[in-house]
């Protein structure tokens, strides 16, 4: 009976990540500015930064929920343009640098600690306890403007974020940040947003989908066969020196075959685009976030955290 309930669950997971993969997709960035990416044998390496848990003190938990946020791009409200709009309207991936700084300002006054992954995983899987008031603050790509706009805020606050990174889209060529274009950050500006940052995997050059039209369109972790999958996720673990706790699906589309393909690689744990809290009930390859998009006010942000205030 557990066994039917757990394959329900994430079955219903699983339907819900696809309808979220096809809004990301609708809504997704606008063509990137030309850019040389790492080749099939490139021997480009990052270090992934990662950061052993630490022993939290004072008052905390070993049950619950806590609230995972997923953000893509960061962009000045002052820079946004024509390119940054789809249908007249801004692109829903972009939150305006403004509304970051006043949400991170919130969970600041508000007590919050920001988990690492390692924290996070040791909480889900070993109950190991963690402030009362925790959260964990996710960026999906690996855009410059994340490293440019978000990880000041995030260091003048003292949050620790991670970052899933496509990882073909790593250069070590050195451009000028245009925010108008999406732009990928490159190794050195990878490397010194460390002390706030880490990084996992957002795949090496399988972030595509692909169908016979637009309403067909799967991504790549669901139509490419096993093989070729693994190869392309193994690729971009060796981007990140081994680093490979952790996996966020693009556009939140996964399947059996791609959790499989996880567990052989040895990642512990993935990420969906499902929007609720995470806790130690879920299944560690169909964990939850609360995406956070350009429309996503300060009321609604402020909603995420109510269970927990």
């Amino acid at each position: 009976m557990m066994m039917k309930s757990l394959f329900a669950s994430g079955f219903l997971a699983l339907l819900f990540s696809i309808f979220a993969g096809i809004f990301l997709y609708f809504t997704e960035l606008l063509p990137p500015e030309p850019v040389a990416t790492a080749s099939a044998d490139s021997n480009i390496q990052i270090d992934a930064c990662a950061k052993e848990p630490r022993t939290f003190t004072g008052s905390t938990r070993t049950d619950g929920t806590v609230p995972i946020l997923t953000y893509h791009r960061i962009v000045d409200e002052s820079n946004l343009s024509s390119r940054h709009m789809i249908d007249g309207k801004v692109n829903q991936m972009i939150v305006t640098k403004e509304e970051f700084e006043k949400q991170i300002a919130f969970l600041k006054e508000e007590g919050f600690t920001s988990l690492t992954l390692p924290e996070l995983h040791e909480f889900l899987v070993n109950k190991q306890e963690i402030p009362k008031r925790s959260v964990v603050i996710t960026f999906d790509d690996g855009y410059k403007d994340n490293v440019t706009e978000a990880y000041p805020i995030l260091k003048k606050y003292g949050f620790q974020a991670a970052s899933f990174l496509i990882a073909g889209m790593i250069t070590t060529e050195d451009r000028p940040f245009t925010p108008e274009y999406v732009q990928y950050a490159n190794m050195k500006e990878l490397a010194s947003a460390c002390p706030v940052f880490s990084y996992y995997s957002h795949t090496f050059d399988f972030h595509h989908r692909k169908g016979s039209s637009m309403e067909d369109e799967k991504s790549f972790l669901i139509t490419e066969d096993a093989d070729a999958i693994k190869k392309d996720l193994a690729k971009s673990i060796g981007v990140l020196k081994g680093e490979s706790l952790a996996f966020a699906y693009p556009y939140g589309e996964y399947s059996p075959k791609s959790i499989r393909i996880l567990k052989d690689l040895g990642i512990a744990m993935a990420f969906t685009t499902e929007e609720r809290d995470a806790s130690q009930a879920d299944h560690l390859y169909e964990l939850p976030r609360h995406s956070v998009f350009y429309d996503t006010n300060m009321t609604k942000f402020r909603s995420i955290f109510k269970p927990h205030q």
